[in-house]
């Protein structure tokens, strides 16, 4: 078994795209590297999908040292040999597989993002909720408010009868008001 080896990898580039392959179990996939004209070096798990055709699956970008995006040869080995053990298993058509898994994961991503929006908003609602109830005391000041201002306009609307009546005219406006006082209290209890 021939293995790639960091030297190859970091040969110079060529016109055209150079290819490195590593020698592998048949029938189960293995590492291939791609050297562009421009000197990329990519990683890609070749492979025989269901229908016998050759198929090259990129794994990612080459680099030396670790970093984050790029994988070292080592990593990219351990990727290709899980690719391979997909393939060993029975999953001919791995770039499918691959794809359906990413669309499983970011479904439930969307749905847990979900989940949590509908908590969030929950919260926030219950938040609302609780911020909207008055305390016993805003319940208090707001009905003495109430109760002082009706207080005082019956007050000032009685020193001004008092003050433009006469003795006659004030058994008249008593009356009158006893009247109307009747008759609220009658219909409220008849309401």
């Amino acid at each position: 078994m021939s293995k790639i080896t960091d030297r190859e990898i970091n040969t110079k580039p060529e016109s055209k795209d150079k290819w490195l392959n590593e020698t592998t179990i048949w029938g189960h996939g293995g590492l291939s590297v791609r050297i562009t004209p421009k000197g990329d070096r990519l990683f890609y798990f070749r492979y025989t999908d269901s229908n016998s055709k050759r198929i090259r699956l990129p794994i990612g970008p080459y680099s030396k040292a670790s970093r984050p995006g790029y994988l070292t040869l080592k990593e990219a080995r351990l990727r290709a040999s899980e690719l391979a053990s997909l393939h060993e298993a029975g999953i001919k058509d791995v770039k499918e597989h691959l794809i359906a898994q990413e669309r499983t994961r970011k479904a439930k991503e969307e749905a847990e993002l979900a989940r949590i929006a509908r908590e969030k908003a929950a919260l926030e609602e219950e938040a609302a909720r609780i911020a909207s109830r008055k305390t016993v005391t805003d319940l208090f000041e707001h009905w003495a408010s109430v109760d002082l201002i009706r207080q005082r306009w019956r007050q000032r609307n009685r020193t001004i009868i008092q003050q433009r009546c006469t003795s006659e005219n004030r058994t008249i406006i008593c009356r009158r008001r006893y009247q109307v006082r009747y008759h609220r209290s009658h219909r409220c209890i008849a309401q």
